[in-house]
C-alpha cells in the first residue's frame, strides 16, 4: 500500500512540476560554453529568452506603463531596441568601433559554420565549401571554391577547415561552431600530438588560427546526414568552370 501511495505521489509531483512547455529550442549550450564571466552568460541567456524588463515586456505582463523608449522617447522599447536600435545605444557601439552589422551578429546569433570537401578523380579537383548560418535555423551565406590537383581526403578536409577559419576571422566573427563530418580532422584538432606530415602541418595551422584569432569558437564533429547542405554544395562546386571563390546568399529555413 505504501509503495502504491508513493507511486501516486511521484506521478502527481511530476505532473505539477512539468516545465516542458517552457522549453525553447536552440543551441543554448553555446552560451554556457563561452569563456566569459558568469554574469555575461546570464545576460546573454536573459536577452535570448526575452527576459529583460523592457517597457514592452512589462506591458505584456500586465504592468501599465508607456511602451516608448525611456531614452529616446520614441519607438517600441523591446530588447532589440534597447540593445541595437536606440540612437543612444548606436552611438555607444560606434564609439567602441563596432558596426551595426557586427553587433547584430554578436548579440542575436550564435553562428554555426558547416564545412565539407568533395573529391573528383576525373576532374582532378577538390571542392571546398563552408555554410554559415545562425542557430541552425537560417542558412545565410555559403563560400565555395575548388583547387587542383587531387589530394588525400583528410588533407582536403583539413584544408577546408583552415580556409574557413582564415575567412571567418577576416570577417571579425567569433562565437562560431565549426562543424565537419571528418572525425579525424576534428580529433586531431583537439590532440596535442605532433605530426610533421602535410596533414599535420595544416592541422597545426588551424590550431594557431583558433588560439590567436578566436575566443569562443569550437571545432565539432557531425555526421554527413546532418551536414547535408554543405555536402551537396561541395559536390556542385566541382563543376564550376572557374576555381575562384564564389559566395552564395540564400535564406533556407530548417536545419542545415
Amino acid at each position: 500500500m505504501v509503495i502504491i501511495l508513493l507511486k501516486v505521489c511521484i506521478e502527481f509531483v511530476s505532473k505539477i512540476a512539468d516545465n516542458s512547455h517552457m522549453h525553447v529550442q536552440g543551441r543554448w549550450n553555446l552560451i554556457w560554453k563561452l569563456k566569459v564571466p558568469p554574469k555575461i552568460k546570464k545576460f546573454l541567456w536573459r536577452m535570448c529568452r526575452g527576459c529583460f524588463p523592457t517597457r514592452a515586456r512589462l506591458n505584456s505582463r500586465g504592468v501599465s506603463c508607456p511602451t516608448d523608449c525611456v531614452h529616446c522617447n520614441k519607438n517600441y522599447e523591446d530588447s532589440i531596441h534597447v540593445l541595437i536600435e536606440c540612437p543612444k545605444v548606436v552611438q555607444v557601439w560606434r564609439d567602441a568601433n563596432l558596426s551595426d552589422k557586427t553587433i547584430t551578429f554578436m548579440l542575436l546569433y550564435s553562428l554555426v559554420c558547416n564545412i565539407d570537401a568533395s573529391f573528383s578523380t576525373s576532374l582532378n579537383r577538390v571542392g571546398l565549401v563552408c555554410v554559415l548560418g545562425m542557430m541552425m535555423v537560417l542558412f545565410v551565406l555559403a563560400r565555395t571554391e575548388w583547387f587542383s590537383p587531387l589530394c588525400d581526403v583528410e588533407v582536403g578536409e583539413a584544408a577546408g577547415l583552415h580556409t574557413t577559419l582564415d575567412w571567418i576571422s577576416n570577417q571579425q566573427f567569433d562565437n562560431v561552431d565549426f562543424v565537419l563530418d571528418c572525425k579525424k580532422v576534428v580529433d586531431c584538432n583537439h590532440s596535442s600530438l605532433d605530426d610533421s606530415s602535410e596533414f599535420g602541418c595544416i592541422i597545426n595551422a588551424c590550431k594557431h588560427l583558433l588560439e590567436n584569432r578566436f575566443q569562443n569558437s569550437h571545432v565539432e564533429f557531425n555526421r554527413r546526414q546532418a551536414n547535408r547542405v554543405a555536402h551537396e554544395l561541395a559536390q556542385a562546386t566541382l563543376s564550376n568552370p572557374s576555381h575562384h571563390i564564389t559566395y552564395v546568399y540564400l535564406h533556407v529555413f530548417g536545419k542545415f
